[in-house]
Order: C-alpha cells, then sequence, then structure tokens
C-alpha cells in the first residue's frame, strides 16, 4: 500500500524536495537513493515520530524539521521574498487515512505553499487520487 499510494513522488522528485510527516521514512528513503534528488527537508510534528524513524533513515541529503507544516510555511512567507527557501517537488504526506474529508486541507496547503514551489516545480499530497476518485 506505500509504495503504491507514494508511486507518484517516487516518480517526480528532482532537485530540492519539501516532505510534510515523515511517516514511516519510506519516502525520504527512496528518494535519498536518487541521483536526482539533491536534498530533502521533512517537516514532522511529533519528536516521538522523528526519534524512532530517523536514526533509520540518517542520510547526508536528509533534514528533519519539528514543527507543525502550516506553522512552517507561515514562518517562511513571513520572510522577504529573496530569503525565503524554494523547492522542486512539494509533498504533503500528514494524514494517517485516506478520506476525501482531507480534499480541502489539501487545496490549503497547496495554496499555501504555492510561493515556495519552484517555477517547473510540482506539488502533491499523499494518495490525493484515491480521494478524488472516492468522493
Amino acid at each position: 500500500m506505500e509504495r503504491l499510494t507514494n508511486h507518484w513522488i517516487a516518480q517526480a522528485a528532482f532537485g530540492r524536495v519539501l516532505i510534510a510527516g515523515l511517516g514511516l521514512g519510506m519516502v525520504p528513503y527512496h528518494l535519498a537513493q536518487l541521483s536526482r534528488v539533491d536534498q530533502i527537508d521533512i517537516v514532522e510534528i511529533n519528536p516521538d515520530v522523528i526519534q524512532l524513524v530517523h536514526p533509520r533513515i540518517s542520510h547526508p541529503k536528509i533534514r528533519i524539521q519539528q514543527c507543525g507544516i502550516e506553522e512552517f510555511g507561515r514562518a517562511e512567507l513571513d520572510k522577504p521574498k529573496a530569503d525565503r527557501l524554494k523547492w522542486d517537488v512539494i509533498y504533503f504526506d500528514i494524514w494517517p487515512t485516506i478520506t476525501y474529508d482531507d480534499q480541502p486541507q489539501i487545496t490549503r496547503l497547496k495554496r499555501m505553499f504555492r510561493p515556495l514551489l519552484n517555477r517547473e516545480g510540482c506539488m502533491g499530497a499523499w494518495a490525493e487520487e484515491i480521494r478524488k476518485r472516492t468522493r
């Protein structure tokens, strides 16, 4: 199921990648092995998840920050434009289950993070296509 629902990010990732949610660490671990991926920034709200997973996926390309994704986004957007970080790929993976009820939050996050996406970049969310089909 992890492979199926995260296939998009494995195919799309390149350059600098932002992932909201560490989860089991499978996605960043796989992406770190790809030569087309330069850096992976992970924002994880739960310190216990970081403590449990990070040692198992430690890699020079992976950086983890402990905070909520919306708080992280607001902090970046509050910076002057020239100082803001930008990503080639942004991936939201913060939900424990797949349900259409998450779509408004996905839409809100995409709108919020659009200014932080490089021009040629792409953005998506875990199991977004499945959510759309289950409406």
